[in-house]
């Protein structure tokens, strides 16, 4: 469950809409499941580098994983997390490694030991994933929350994302960990997903924290669509921001829209706000309609151009 501290963080999530009756929850709790024959479909809108905030008084002390040594934007750690995969009738090893672009031998280790596969069996798969260190920010007295972003780079989607987060002493020690699922969906090929994770601690207890990704199934390639968005626009009011987009539904099948997923970056990568909005009522577009997305919240720490990563899930509604 996604959680802003003591923040005003409800200064107000609106969506505005042509379709009568749309309202949304602005809990971060997952939509029901999905029947089997209606597909996920993910919609990921690039950064917006005309995004700002307003110099709003800072509500929250930032406690960056670089403090003692600030790093560059592209600072990341490469995680080594498993993928599971269930053997198909026919299937052989090499085969799966070149599926998964890793070597047999990598695939033998982490699954030591192996000798044959049969159909029907659970491997695990080794796969590189960018992980980039969280920012923590203190809430309320010994309460932290700790954001960050896990990257893409592989050339298919993932589900099911699962990281630690650990917060350090000076010496490497680790202080305290909690585990991240992380809620987006699925994480397309080329795109990122925000981790977040909540601590009772006080920010001043440690020195920097990290991540790694510990775990991920690969997606199915063909469950996901392509929708369109356009009329992007960021503005400041007040101490929050204020995101809008018209969604658009280029196929000839209709689609339910389910949740939006917003992430604003500083200058140096850090996330410094992130929210989940969930679609109380049914929102459907037809083939070809629009729908005007707006929602405002504040983030963790005001900055004058942030990037802003937006990604909405849909449903694909077969006929």
């Amino acid at each position: 469950m996604g959680y802003w501290g003591w923040r005003p963080l409800v200064f107000g999530i609106f969506i505005s809409t042509w379709v009568v009756g749309c309202n949304i929850v602005t809990d971060h709790t997952s939509p029901s499941a999905a029947p089997s024959n209606y597909p996920d479909v993910t919609l990921t809108v690039g950064r917006l580098p005309t995004a700002r905030v307003s110099r709003a008084p800072t509500r929250a002390t930032s406690v960056r994983a670089t403090v003692i040594t600030p790093a560059p934007s592209t600072t990341y750690s490469s995680a080594n997390p498993f993928l599971t995969y269930i053997v198909r009738a026919d299937d052989t090893l090499a085969q799966i490694a070149a599926w998964f672009d890793v070597s047999v031998d990598a695939i033998r280790a982490a699954n030591d030991p192996l000798i044959t596969i049969t159909p029907g069996q659970t491997l695990l798969i080794p796969v590189p994933l960018a992980v980039y260190p969280p920012t923590c920010y203190e809430t309320r007295p010994d309460s932290l929350i700790c954001l960050g972003r896990v990257e893409n780079a592989l050339a298919f989607p993932l589900e099911s994302v699962v990281v630690d987060v650990h917060l350090l002493q000076a010496d490497g020690t680790v202080s305290l960990e909690e585990r991240s699922i992380i809620e987006q969906t699925s994480i397309p090929s080329g795109g990122s997903a925000t981790y977040q994770a909540l601590f009772t601690a006080d920010w001043g207890d440690f020195t920097y924290a990290d991540a790694t990704v510990i775990g991920a199934v690969r997606g199915a390639e063909d469950r996901f669509v392509a929708l369109q968005i356009e009329d992007t626009g960021v503005e400041p009011l007040d101490s929050r921001m204020v995101i809008s987009a018209t969604v658009i539904n280029p196929g000839d099948q209709p689609t339910e829209l389910l949740r939006a997923f917003v992430t604003l970056l500083d200058p140096f990568g850090s996330v410094i706000g992130y929210r989940v909005v969930s679609f109380e009522s049914s929102v459907v577009l037809a083939a070809d309609e629009r729908f005007p997305l707006r929602v405002e919240f504040a983030p963790q720490t005001d900055e004058d151009n942030p990037e802003l990563l937006l990604t909405v899930e849909a449903r694909l509604i077969e006929s």
